[in-house]
């Protein structure tokens, strides 16, 4: 890595390789790099690991950014920070990307103290779960309702300390479609604020199952996040109305707002609290388009796609200035929808 002024030390060591699942297997690949050192970048907290996310299906290249910045406005307990960047590997331009800090528990990334992996009885710490329907980790599980997880920290536990976590979630199910109280299983807060911010989003990869994270946290209570993975949303694609139930009506995360009336509730008073912030979202885009001005017309002399569906059913625009207003008015009647139906 050879750095600017805003490099601390300049230039640094590093390992590189591929990530990703759908977006690996195309021509713009996203990386995960590992320094050799902690550094900060750009002006980010000091850690090893960052990733760089192609965008690839994004024809806006800001989708990903703009989910993580409602997050950031729903004050979520960590988002992970991010920069937009230009990317050039081996000498050549390879377009404009997203570097961003990777979720992991850390100081300065999602702040929690992990439970004892060498202590088999030790249950009140904290563990890092990645909704995986792959089921590709070293240490998996799968509920009743079919969700499928994956340790992502600590990678492992006891077997003590897994029958823990998965009777964790067992409980959780036979209670959600019931009035019963959810806060005293999981953190009702960062449930919510989770899914306000994919439900804004129209995130398909939110209904997956395969883009969620949870944690224990304060009092062994789930909690849901950080956020991740929003470039199949938006009204990037047929069928992405901007109006319509769409995370609330899928899996765990949408059953309590569909059966738990008390969750519905605090549903409607967190939005109540929030949603100027979310609604200004579009002043975000415009700040946003002025810097993207330069280095969408580079990537898109890089990466010849702009007026080519990348998938089935992609929306595409005639221009980059045609894509950001339709994201803009998608985004404002998405808003007024939810709004309206909750009020």
């Amino acid at each position: 890595v050879d750095g600017n002024t805003d490099f601390a030390n300049g230039s640094y060591k590093m390992q590189i390789k591929g990530r990703g699942n759908s977006t690996w297997g195309n021509p713009k690949n996203p990386y995960k790099i590992k320094l050799s050192q902690k550094s900060g970048l750009l002006g980010m907290p000091a850690d090893k690991e960052w990733a760089l996310l192609a965008n690839w299906f994004d024809k806006s290249l800001l989708r990903n950014d703009l989910g993580f910045e409602l997050s950031e406005r729903m004050d979520m307990k960590w988002t992970p920070r991010r920069r937009l960047v230009e990317v050039f590997l081996n000498g050549q331009y390879n377009g404009n990307y997203l570097l961003t800090e990777t979720v992991k528990v850390a100081t300065d990334r999602l702040n929690v103290q992990l439970m004892d992996a060498k202590n088999p009885s030790d249950t009140t710490g904290a563990y890092l779960l990645e909704a995986d329907f792959r089921m590709k980790g070293l240490q998996t599980f799968a509920t009743k309702w079919g969700a499928r997880f994956s340790m992502k920290d600590p990678e492992q536990v006891t077997e003590e300390q897994m029958a823990y976590i998965t009777n964790q979630w067992l409980t959780f199910e036979d209670n959600i479609r019931a009035d019963n109280d959810l806060s005293t299983m999981i953190d009702v807060d960062s449930w919510i604020k989770w899914t306000i911010v994919n439900e804004v989003m129209r995130n398909r990869d939110a209904v997956l199952f395969g883009s969620e994270y949870f944690y224990q946290g304060a009092s062994q209570k789930l909690f849901m996040g950080p956020v991740w993975d929003f470039d199949l949303s938006s009204g990037g694609y047929v069928d992405n109305d901007p109006t319509g139930w769409y995370v609330t009506t899928s899996n765990l995360v949408g059953e309590a707002f569909k059966s738990n009336k008390p969750y519905k509730k605090r549903f409607r008073e967190i939005w109540n609290e929030y949603k100027t912030k979310i609604r200004s979202i579009t002043d975000y885009l415009d700040q946003q388009e002025t810097i993207m001005k330069y280095s969408q017309v580079q990537n898109y002399k890089r990466w010849e796609v702009f007026a080519t569906p990348l998938f089935d059913g992609q929306i595409t625009n005639a221009s980059y200035v045609d894509e950001i207003h339709y994201l803009r008015n998608w985004f404002t009647t998405r808003i007024a929808w939810i709004d309206k139906e909750l009020n």
